[in-house]
């Protein structure tokens, strides 16, 4: 089972037994069906944890996530919005990504 919204679905669906791709169109959909024991779920680090079901890491699966901050031109930012975006800007992405 592979959230709807995942970056790599079509690759994660290449691992599977049968090379099909079985969505679910939310996290607490594939969190019920998961902890309901009809699927078993690969999910970043971040996704929320319940008692419904067993986490465990995946070695050698080298996933990444893309995150993205917008702001609207012409627009006033508030001052803690304005850091964080000079913040992301002035980061060295490339050192810290490796």
């Amino acid at each position: 089972m592979l959230p709807r919204h995942a970056e790599y679905c079509e690759s994660l669906a290449t691992l599977t037994r049968d090379g099909k791709r079985y969505d679910a169109w939310s996290d607490g959909d594939m969190a019920e069906l998961v902890g309901a024991g009809l699927a078993v779920g690969i999910v970043p680090r971040s996704f929320p944890q319940s008692g419904a079901f067993v986490a465990t890491f995946v070695e050698r699966l080298d996933l990444k996530r893309t995150v993205s901050a917008f702001g609207v031109a012409g627009r006033p930012r508030s001052a803690p919005a304005t850091m964080l975006i000079n913040l992301l800007r002035a980061a060295d992405w490339d050192a810290a990504i490796g």
